[in-house]
């Protein structure tokens, strides 16, 4: 959890999953996540700094979860937000280009 700010921000509302709050909220949630699958594979597509800080990366993801035969796959996209190195803030989002458009706006607002 090196790479989170203690008072990291985790926004899941896009792809219904709610907002956590504090680098605590967000273990809970990454040990959730991690031990619900059987099998977990991500693929970074595509990673790029928008500019000041934000960064956008599209991830396609393949997840089984115990106890199952079946798969489900995803293309999602997250931004993020870094502080002197440190994720203050990320958001998770199912339409690719909206996460680019929010990317882009939140780069431009830091100028």
């Amino acid at each position: 959890m090196g790479f989170y700010a203690p008072d990291v921000v985790w926004d899941g509302s896009n792809v219904g999953i709610g907002t956590f709050d504090g680098a605590s909220a967000v273990r809970s949630l990454l040990d959730d996540l991690f031990g619900a699958f059987e099998v977990l594979h991500f693929d970074v597509g595509e990673i790029g700094v928008v500019g000041d800080g934000v960064v956008l990366a599209v991830v396609a993801s393949e997840v089984q979860p115990h106890g199952s035969d079946s798969s489900m796959e995803s293309r999602d996209a997250v931004v993020y937000r870094l502080v002197d190195g440190l994720t203050v803030w990320l958001a998770h989002y199912r339409d690719i280009d909206v996460a680019r458009a929010t990317a882009l706006r939140l780069a431009g607002s830091q100028r």
